[in-house]
């Protein structure tokens, strides 16, 4: 449930997350950035604004793997909180402020990353606010969580992805 943690190695080092879960536990396993895309994807999400916790360097980090992964990153922003217990004190007001700011007209959608900030609290309203699909990292690991153990309920208030997908 760390998105960072999941793409820092690419494709192959999250394919080998995955792996090393299900060979522990005999489970299948999924990843939060698996989910990410496949959510992106789902959606229709070509372009997109992002807004991350992380630094400068990790959040370019992440758009080169959104990027390698058919995902172009339109615009960003970081907000350079390097420790992950401040990362979660972070309200949803502050994100959704930092959030609207983002060149989103651009895009196809915004992408809220990182699966410690509150940001599953502000979608309805980002999407409301931008008119477009926002997909979080809690969100996109929800869905496939649920969707993976053959659970298709809908759930509203947090989002078009679990509302309609």
């Amino acid at each position: 449930m760390c998105t960072s943690g999941s793409f820092m190695e690419g494709d192959a080092g999250d394919e080998a997350i995955r792996r090393r879960l299900h060979e522990r536990t005999g489970k299948p396993a999924i990843s939060t950035s698996q989910a990410v895309v496949a959510a992106c994807r789902e959606l229709g999400l070509r372009r997109v604004a992002m807004l991350t916790p992380y630094d400068e360097d990790l959040t370019r980090r992440e758009v080169a793997w959104l990027g390698r992964n058919d995902i172009e990153v339109v615009d960003f922003a970081f907000r350079d909180i390097p420790d992950n217990l401040d990362r979660g004190a972070q309200t949803p007001e502050e994100s959704f402020r930092h959030a609207r700011r983002l060149r989103w007209r651009e895009a196809d959608g915004v992408f809220l990353s990182c699966g410690n900030v509150r940001y599953l609290e502000i979608v309805d309203l980002l999407e409301r606010h931008t008119g477009k699909p926002v997909v979080t990292s809690v969100a996109a690991m929800s869905w496939l969580a649920l969707r993976s153990a053959d659970i298709a309920d809908r759930l509203q208030g947090f989002g078009r992805l679990l509302a309609e997908h």
